[in-house]
């Protein structure tokens, strides 16, 4: 199955995406399941129903987390990760082609899930995914690095969403806009920085006009498999679907963000070094297509 994004997912995802109105989540629970215990919690049956009820569940998507709320405890999410994608099998598929250069082409590709039970539920809920040519270019351009580059895309929103890490001398910083696709707000721009003193992997969340911190993305520096605690400050962000998603996949994005970050620095390296021609794979060309021009061309 593919990772491409179709009109179709967009309005049948429609029907399962959540009211704003209706929903005040304070906090959020990211939790990735120790190595191991993932692959005994989700059985070859609860994938196969899992990709049977979206075309979003590609064949190399496994189950590595989920996502819970506490306001509303029925309600969670699992976390899909495409192993294909991010593979560290020296036998696999990106070392048969790349060979020492594996990791310079691993590409994160993380998806949300409404949990599937009683045949209800296992619908798209979000995508994020790092686009190694967008990343490139940026290092490249600034000089400095790594610079990695995200795509978020979410049902019920027309918009893609660009998750950028910018330049500072000091720390992360990583930035996103939200267009209000129903033309009543302005444009909104968001910062997601990396606390300097902190036992974990922490971040804030500041709205970049008011400099005021809306959320905080907690760490928790002694779980095995990896935990992070979203805490929503914001009143009207609270419900708000859109940068809800967005963080949440950010928080997800901090199990592999200190890999991807070495890996784009590497790849800048070997590439400025004339060590390594660089050549973007079939999906994410994909993602730099005109839309006018057929798919098959990429």
């Amino acid at each position: 199955m593919s990772d491409e994004i179709s009109e179709d997912d967009m309005v049948i995802e429609e029907d399962i995406a959540e009211e704003d109105e209706d929903e005040v989540f304070e906090e959020v629970i990211v939790n990735f399941w120790r190595t191991g215990w993932h692959d005994a919690a989700f059985g070859f049956r609860q994938l196969e129903q899992y990709r049977a009820r979206s075309r979003q569940w590609s064949a190399g998507m496994q189950v590595r987390g989920d996502v819970t709320f506490k306001e509303k405890k029925d309600k969670k999410y699992i976390i899909g990760f495409n192993e294909e994608a991010w593979e560290e099998d020296e036998d696999g598929k990106l070392a048969k082609k790349h060979g020492k250069f594996a990791d310079l082409n691993s590409r994160v590709i993380i998806k949300l899930f409404s949990e599937l039970k009683e045949n209800r539920g296992g619908n798209w809920a979000g995508t994020l995914e790092l686009s190694i040519l967008e990343s490139l270019v940026l290092t490249i351009g600034e000089r400095v690095g790594p610079l990695p580059v995200f795509y978020i895309i979410l049902p019920r929103y027309p918009y893609i969403i660009r998750l950028i890490r910018s330049h500072t001398r000091m720390g992360q910083r990583y930035v996103f806009s939200l267009i209000d696709h129903k033309r009543k707000d302005p444009t909104r721009i968001f910062e997601i920085e990396k606390k300097m003193v902190a036992m974990g992997l922490d971040f804030k969340v500041e709205d970049s006009f008011t400099e005021k911190e809306v959320a905080k993305v907690d760490g928790k520096a002694l779980d095995i498999g990896g935990k992070w605690v979203i805490r929503i400050k914001d009143k009207a962000l609270k419900n708000n679907r859109i940068f809800r998603q967005v963080v949440v996949l950010f928080a997800c994005l901090c199990k592999y963000i200190e890999d991807v970050n070495e890996n784009i620095e590497n790849l800048h390296e070997q590439v400025v070094k004339k060590k390594y021609k660089f050549f973007p794979d079939h999906h994410e060309r994909t993602m730099f297509l005109n839309p006018r021009v057929a798919r098959r061309k990429a």
